[in-house]
């Protein structure tokens, strides 16, 4: 039979499985027997910190990982491409966010921030000021998660996510450019047959100087022969 349910004396709600996850926002109900009970909704302000630190930590290890690996010495260096996507991280982190209920309209006000350590040799690194952050959370949780994400996609981590899955995705821009016959692919081609048309030219190059090595060798030699031949003339005649 399916399950029925009132929440707070309301209407009678009607479900096909005992597990209900859309009667309250954010919340799964296990109907386990007929009767009432209380249920209890806490906010885990706990897990959210985690998760936000979790989020800056590997923020964090994205941009320098692509500094590492397009820095003088790394594997990708000067690749424009790869360092766009650090740019557009780096410039879109702070936006000011849209669409909010609230006086929270970016992350800076949050507590989250690049620190108060700058260092001109080292990329600076989001840090979260804990005790700021949870009195938002206490002021306007909605607010806070608005920033993040929301019903607009216009939170912050709603256009990273956008940016980063258009990226990366099949037919994204970084695998365009990685997979077979992608463009990194057709740069090595022509690459290649560039070194071979100079390889052709310098063959040619080299025929052409050997033989000219050659005239000037019998050119050389007459030049000899004539000189010996003008020492005997300039003999006789005294």
């Amino acid at each position: 039979s399916d399950a029925q349910f009132t929440i707070n004396g309301g209407a009678t709600e009607t479900r096909n499985t005992n597990s209900v996850s859309d009667a309250i926002s954010g919340v799964t109900i296990n109907l386990l027997s007929v009767g009432a009970s209380t249920i209890t909704v806490t906010s885990d302000s706990d897990s959210i910190v985690e998760n936000v630190q979790e989020f800056l930590t590997k923020y964090n290890e994205s941009i320098n990982k692509i500094l590492e690996l397009t820095g003088r010495d790394g594997d990708l260096s000067g690749d424009g491409g790869i360092r766009s996507i650090e740019s557009f991280l780096r410039s879109n982190i702070f936006n000011n966010v849209p669409d909010v209920t609230g006086d929270f309209a970016n992350l800076l006000v949050i507590g989250i921030s690049s620190g108060e350590n700058f260092s001109s040799t080292e990329p600076p690194q989001l840090e979260l000021d804990e005790d700021v952050f949870r009195e938002a959370l206490r002021d306007n949780r909605l607010n806070v998660e608005q920033l993040f994400s929301n019903s607009a996609q216009s939170g912050i981590a709603d256009v990273l996510f956008a940016f980063l899955d258009e990226a990366t995705r099949t037919t994204g821009y970084l695998n365009n450019r990685a997979k077979a016959h992608g463009s990194i692919d057709q740069q090595i081609r022509s690459l290649n047959d560039q070194i071979d048309r100079m390889e052709e030219r310098l063959v040619s190059k080299e025929a052409r100087l050997r033989r000219q090595f050659t005239r000037l060798e019998m050119f050389s030699a007459n030049l000899q022969s004539q000189s010996a031949a003008l020492a005997g003339l300039s003999f006789l005649r005294f």
